[in-house]
């Protein structure tokens, strides 16, 4: 895998050379991992790549992530309010347990991101849902009676919704991001085809949506980096604040409303019955609405996961045991960690926009975005695991503020 990974730089020592293309491995293989499902990047792989992220944040002397501590406050603020959390949890040693747990993910992904300025980072996520692809086409080969499930190809995901996510990410990867390869576009090819077989409706209202988006982008402001007129980034920033204050004060004042309007419209059936599943989820917890039933304290703790304490899991107890989420990540947010939580977690979307629109990898950094946003509205990837989404959200967000090297610098 190393060899198809290899940084393109100038001339470097061989120890530099050998560390580089360690890390070009290492970035690889997570991302291949995480991209393969949760139980390949686990909480053993998230302790190994935090230990070798530590060696290599050493050896190249990078404290990035402390000496500009401020530009990622918002994701620091999110983790904290989780922890805090524990205070009024019902299950507080759960919510203890999946604060650290979170912390020492975020605190590793964003190293990822932070370190991977001095690699050709592009190329590097392009192999790795290159490798992804191979794998899947292999296990279909191999297994095509387990690759099926009576909704459509699965491969060896649980759910057909897994693999049409993992193909959709890897069609936006290959074919929007910077220099485009032949092979991109083969591989493209075959994730649309995977995708179209997995029958996963979502994933490809989530290609044809993000594609519109990104082609907006590229058509108003071209395929690389968005260059500001002088003071426009600062009206961007104004604007955006203000946006943001707004929906803040809104929710303060009239979520009472918002929840009202929501339970007496919201169709039950809406969304493949997700409409039910929310309306339980929020009127369980309306008394707690706004700090929340505690971080990591509404599923997985078998018989008392919340939705057995709804109406919706005592008459419905079959479907209620096949649910790990609401199937709504913003839904999941309020019902954890409250309002509170949902405009912390605004804010983190907020600040990673304003860092991506200057950065050097715009169009990743608009890919992951976009793609976090829209998914969320039907599946939940919010502080929840070790899942491809919210691991592309943080690597993005040490992305956008990493420093290249002085080798990056000479190859561009």
């Amino acid at each position: 895998m190393s060899s198809i990974v290899m940084p393109p730089f100038g001339p470097l020592k061989n120890s530099e050379r050998t560390i580089l293309n360690i890390q070009s491995f290492v970035t690889g293989l997570a991302l291949l991992l995480v991209s393969l499902g949760n139980a390949m990047f686990s909480k053993k792989a998230v302790v190994l790549f935090f230990v070798l992220n530590l060696f290599l944040m050493i050896w190249y002397a990078n404290y990035t992530i402390f000496t500009r501590f401020f530009n990622w406050v918002s994701i620091f603020a999110l983790l904290a309010w989780c922890g805090l959390s524990y205070t009024w949890s019902q299950f507080p040693q759960d919510t203890l347990d999946g604060f650290y747990w979170q912390c020492v993910f975020v605190f590793t992904v964003l190293l990822f991101g932070i370190l991977s300025g001095r690699l050709n980072v592009e190329l590097v996520v392009k192999n790795a849902f290159i490798a992804a692809l191979v794998l899947n086409v292999a296990y279909i080969l191999l297994f095509p009676g387990a690759s099926l499930s009576e909704n459509g190809l699965r491969s060896m995901y649980y759910t057909k919704n897994s693999l049409g996510f993992v193909c959709a990410y890897a069609f936006l990867m290959l074919v929007f991001l910077n220099q485009p390869r032949r092979i991109d576009y083969i591989f493209a090819a075959i994730a649309v085809f995977l995708l179209l077989l997995s029958l996963s409706k979502t994933s490809m209202a989530l290609v044809v949506v993000v594609s519109i988006l990104l082609l907006a982008k590229n058509y108003c402001f071209g395929r690389g980096r968005i260059f500001f007129p002088q003071d426009s980034y600062l009206l961007i920033v104004l604007a955006t604040l203000l946006v943001t204050a707004l929906l803040i004060a809104g929710i303060s004042f009239f979520y009472k409303e918002i929840l009202n309007y929501v339970f007496l419209n919201l169709d039950s059936h809406a969304l493949t019955g997700r409409g039910q599943i929310w309306i339980e989820l929020l009127r369980n917890a309306e008394s707690k609405i706004v700090y929340g039933l505690g971080f990591n304290a509404v599923w997985g703790m078998d018989h008392l996961n919340e939705i057995y304490l709804t109406e919706l899991g005592r008459n419905n107890p079959l479907w209620a045991t096949k649910l790990a989420a609401a199937d709504g990540g913003y839904v999941d947010v309020v019902v954890a960690i409250g309002l509170v939580g949902l405009v912390v977690l605004g804010l983190v979307v907020v600040q990673l926009f304003l860092n991506i629109l200057r950065s050097q990898y715009v169009n990743i950094g608009l890919v992951v975005l976009a793609v976090v946003l829209i998914h969320n509205l039907t599946e939940t990837t919010f502080l929840m695991g070790f899942n491809l989404n919210w691991f592309l959200l943080m690597f993005v967000a040490g992305l956008a503020l990493s420093r290249s090297s002085s080798a990056e610098a000479a190859y561009e």
